[in-house]
């Protein structure tokens, strides 16, 4: 838990990168269909996208650790209605 705080006091950027790829991971190793499994994801989401300057350094050290774009990462983790939201939330 203090790596975590301190994690998020030394480079907040990377911090919720890692914790949007968990969100996403969460999504995919469980029940797709499982709305639950969503609100993990649009609260971290919707946490950074407030912060426009905080949201792109984001999603540039996310592709720095995990060599993919976090809006591709959405889409493959999303569907139908949800999957175009959460998509035009990571744009912004």
């Amino acid at each position: 838990m203090i790596c975590h705080i301190l994690n998020g006091a030394i480079n907040r950027p990377a911090r919720d990168a890692l914790l949007l790829r968990h969100a996403i991971d969460d999504i995919g190793s469980h029940n797709r269909e499982e709305e639950l499994r969503y609100e993990l994801l649009i609260s971290r989401l919707m946490r950074v996208h407030w912060e426009p300057v905080h949201l792109t350094r984001v999603k540039r050290e996310y592709v720095e650790k995990y060599r993919k774009e976090l809006e591709h990462d959405v889409e493959d983790a999303t569907k139908s209605d949800f999957r175009e939201f959460m998509y035009e939330i990571c744009k912004t």
